[in-house]
């Protein structure tokens, strides 16, 4: 795990052609600037990914509009391909850029990546799980499995909401809680753990008692933190989508 938390993008490599494909198709249509940095070029290769060939497993890229990129690019082995998609990194690498003509253009062609990163840079930003999208965790507490609904959460930590104060003065921040079970609605279960970090009282005008336990993941596998960071991505979308802007 170690090993895992000093290189944090290795855990959000996607290796199914599936996913790659998905990701790449939002790349495509939301017409990121895709950027490269040659070896020997001052430059940057600067493109966006014009079609996906699926039933080829190749995609299409636009030429730069310098000559001496687009003079280099087929006899490199490997280019490194990096963008930004509403504030998540996709970095993939793809081999041996071949320049062809298409629909009466010059453009470059290249097999799909066998993998891809996508990662959630902004650790801490956070989302208000909406009631559409109900989430829940499951935590063992004193030999019971206890649900508890999701406030809002990111992709390194959740907020609980604590009805009836199963977090009672017993545990304390620092307190580390193993094998929980993440529900994701349209995403998917995940096992964490989690670590308590504070709890905050939401007794007021409307309300008695509860409170909201604020945790961080912990012992994350990699599998899981990448449905932990899609679970944050359809929400921020869904946000999007409904804004009145």
């Amino acid at each position: 795990m170690q090993a895992e938390q000093a290189e944090p993008q290795g855990r959000y490599r996607l290796r199914s052609r599936n996913e790659i494909l998905e990701k790449l198709t939002l790349v495509c249509e939301k017409k990121c600037q895709l950027r490269a940095k040659l070896k020997g070029i001052p430059v940057p290769f600067a493109t966006t990914i014009l079609a996906l060939m699926p039933d080829k497993d190749r995609l299409l890229f636009n030429a730069s509009t310098q000559p001496q990129v687009n003079c280099i690019l087929p006899e490199l082995e490997q280019v490194q391909m990096v963008t930004q998609v509403d504030g998540i990194q996709c970095r993939f690498t793809v081999e041996r850029l071949k320049e062809v003509e298409w629909e009466g253009r010059r453009v470059f062609i290249a097999a799909l990546p066998d993998s891809l990163t996508w990662f959630q840079q902004r650790t801490n930003f956070r989302v208000v799980v909406p009631l559409i999208l109900p989430a829940r965790c499951q935590v063992s507490m004193r030999g019971n499995v206890v649900d508890f609904p999701v406030i809002d959460m990111s992709v390194s930590g959740v907020g609980l909401r604590d009805d009836d104060m199963h977090f009672d003065a017993a545990y304390e921040p620092g307190f580390r809680f193993d094998n929980c079970r993440m529900i994701l609605p349209e995403t998917g279960e995940v096992q964490v753990g989690l670590e308590l970090r504070n709890k905050i009282s939401m007794a007021g005008a409307k309300r008695v008692f509860g409170q909201r336990v604020g945790c961080a993941f912990v012992g994350v596998s990699r599998s899981a933190a990448v449905l932990l960071q899609r679970f944050v991505f359809s929400v921020e979308l869904l946000e999007k989508r409904d804004a009145p802007w």
